[in-house]
């Protein structure tokens, strides 16, 4: 299936509530066709749970792309390219191997929704913050130690999953999402000084009327709290 071309690929693609949909998942491809980049009209690609090792630099000849769907892969990073798509409004590359986003990601003014989850991230662009359409930020089980200032600047931020990661503290100007309503900071090593600032998270975030946030912060306060009661 790899070597399809544009025509018989044509076959695989449906029309769902007026959006031009290709599912391609689950059907263990090592590489993205190359017919796949000739769909100009597609609007969701779906080509998780393959094998694919990267992803071409020719993806950004959909220009009409506003969902794609990378999870459960190979790839160990994503083409610069990827900031081209500029209708891209979700985002999933969940269970690969990436050490690294691209510094591109922060062109995709309309992005909505970025999971991230169970890869090897050490860290986040700060252009992070440049995504000020984003709902919905999931970086759970990776490696971050940190996590940019610049997330404070996503207004219209509603859930946030930094869970299992090895996170110390977070940057008190996450207190200030008014819109935010999840934030999973499970399964982090936090300090004393870490939890305190989380503390204040909670404390700031309580003065919006219109937010309820659901904090998991069970297992960070146990694993911070536990060394000084043995």
């Amino acid at each position: 299936m790899e070597n399809i071309s544009a025509v018989e690929l044509r076959k695989y693609i449906k029309t769902e509530d007026g959006t031009t949909v290709l599912y391609l998942s689950g059907r263990h491809l090592s590489k993205v066709p190359e017919a796949v980049t000739d769909l100009k009209d597609l609007e969701e690609l779906h080509l998780g749970r393959n094998n694919l090792t990267e992803l071409p630099t020719s993806i950004n000849k959909l220009k009409n792309l506003n969902s794609l769907d990378l999870d459960e892969n190979q790839l160990t990073y994503l083409p610069d390219s990827i900031g081209d798509l500029k209708e891209l409004r979700w985002l999933r590359v969940s269970y690969n191997q990436l050490s690294a986003v691209p510094t591109s990601v922060q062109q995709l003014k309309k992005l909505r929704s970025l999971y991230l989850d169970g890869n090897l991230l050490t860290d986040l662009p700060e252009g992070i913050g440049d995504l000020k359409e984003l709902r919905m930020l999931s970086v759970s089980n990776n490696q971050l130690s940190a996590v940019p200032t610049s997330v404070q600047q996503l207004k219209k931020l509603r859930w946030l999953y930094l869970d299992g990661n090895l996170l110390t503290d977070l940057p008190e100007g996450i207190g200030d999402l008014k819109k935010l309503i999840r934030l999973d900071v499970s399964d982090n090593p936090f300090t004393v000084d870490g939890m305190r600032s989380l503390l204040l998270i909670v404390c700031v975030s309580l003065q919006w009327e219109t937010t309820r946030v659901t904090f998991d912060v069970v297992n960070a306060m146990t694993q911070c709290i536990t060394p000084f009661s043995e």
